[in-house]
C-alpha cells in the first residue's frame, strides 16, 4: 500500500513537472508572441513612413533594418552601408576611378538609383574641383549621366566632341520657349536617362537656386537624387532620393534636410536653398 502511495506521489510529481514544463513553454510562446507583436508594430511604423519623401524613405529603410536585427541577432549592422568598395566594382576602370578618389581622401556613398530616369541635383557647387570630382565619380559608377551646357561650347572642334563623349548635351539658351516640355519628352523617349543639374548655375554666390530642375521633375514625373559634395568630410553622397509633391514649401524643406550640414569648398559661395522665379513659357498652340 505504501509502495502504491509512493508511486502515486511520483506520478503526481511527474505530472506537476510536466505542467511546469508546459507553463515554461507557454511563457516562451508568449515571449515569442510579444516579439512578433513588437516587430509587427515596427513594420506598421515602417509602412507609415514609406509614404513620405525619398529622403524619409531612407529613414524608413533604416527602421526596417533595425526591426530585422531585433528578431535576428546574426546581423549586427543597424544602418545600411552605402560606401563604395573598389574590390566590389566589376570593371578595372571603375576600380581605378574609385581608388583615385580614395587616394585624394574622398569617400563615395552610392545608393541604387530609384528608376531608369531622373534628375541628379548637385549642391553645393562652389569650385571648379566639383567638376573633376564628379567626373571621376561618374567613371567609378560607370553610368551614362547627361548634363546640359550652352550650345556654343559644343561648336569647338575638339572640346565639343569631348564634351559630348562626357555626356554633355547642348542647349540653345536664345530660344527657351518649350525647353522644359521638350526635355521631359527627351527623357521619356530614352530607356535610361539621368540628367545632372547644378541648380545654382554658377560657382559664385547667388541669392537662390534656378528653378528649372524643379519644373522639369514635375513635368517629367521623375525622382531627384540629391548629391552633395561635403569637402570638410570629403564625402561624395549619392544616397538621398526624393519624389517631389508639387508643394513647393514641403519639397524645399525636404531638400534642405537632405543637404543639412554639407559644405562646399568655398562655403561662402553656396546659394541659399530657395527657388528663384522662373519666366513663364508662352503656351504653344497644338
Amino acid at each position: 500500500m505504501d509502495t502504491n502511495s509512493r508511486d502515486t506521489n511520483r506520478g503526481d510529481t511527474n505530472r506537476s513537472d510536466a505542467n511546469r514544463g508546459d507553463t515554461n513553454r507557454n511563457d516562451t510562446n508568449r515571449g515569442d508572441t510579444n516579439l512578433g507583436e513588437a516587430s509587427h508594430g515596427d513594420t506598421k511604423r515602417s509602412n507609415a513612413d514609406s509614404g513620405r519623401s525619398s529622403s524619409s524613405t531612407a529613414t524608413s529603410a533604416t527602421n526596417s533594418t533595425d526591426t530585422t536585427n531585433n528578431a535576428n541577432t546574426t546581423n549586427t549592422s543597424a544602418t545600411p552601408d552605402y560606401r563604395l568598395d573598389p574590390a566590389r566594382l566589376p570593371t578595372v576602370g571603375q576600380r581605378l576611378a574609385l581608388r583615385v578618389l580614395h587616394f585624394f581622401g574622398w569617400q563615395m556613398h552610392f545608393r541604387p538609383l530609384p528608376g531608369p530616369r531622373g534628375i541628379v541635383v548637385v549642391y553645393p557647387h562652389t569650385s571648379n574641383w566639383d567638376f573633376v570630382i564628379g567626373l571621376v565619380a561618374k567613371w567609378a559608377m560607370n553610368l551614362p549621366y547627361r548634363w546640359l551646357a550652352k550650345d556654343s561650347m559644343f561648336r569647338m572642334p575638339v572640346l565639343g566632341s569631348w564634351f559630348r563623349w562626357l555626356g554633355g548635351q547642348p542647349v540653345d539658351r536664345s530660344a527657351p520657349q518649350g525647353m522644359i516640355r521638350a526635355q521631359a519628352e527627351r527623357m521619356h523617349a530614352a530607356s535610361w536617362y539621368w540628367l545632372v543639374i547644378t541648380p545654382e548655375g554658377t560657382r559664385g554666390y547667388r541669392p537662390n537656386w534656378k528653378s528649372g530642375f524643379y519644373h522639369l521633375a514635375l513635368e517629367a514625373r521623375v525622382p531627384l537624387v540629391l548629391v552633395s559634395l561635403d569637402y570638410p568630410n570629403k564625402v561624395l553622397d549619392f544616397t538621398q532620393h526624393l519624389w517631389l509633391t508639387g508643394d513647393r514649401e514641403q519639397d524645399l524643406a525636404a531638400i534642405r534636410a537632405a543637404y543639412a550640414g554639407r559644405m562646399g569648398k568655398h562655403p561662402e559661395n553656396a546659394a541659399p536653398i530657395e527657388l528663384g522665379e522662373r519666366r513663364r513659357e508662352p503656351r504653344q498652340e497644338p
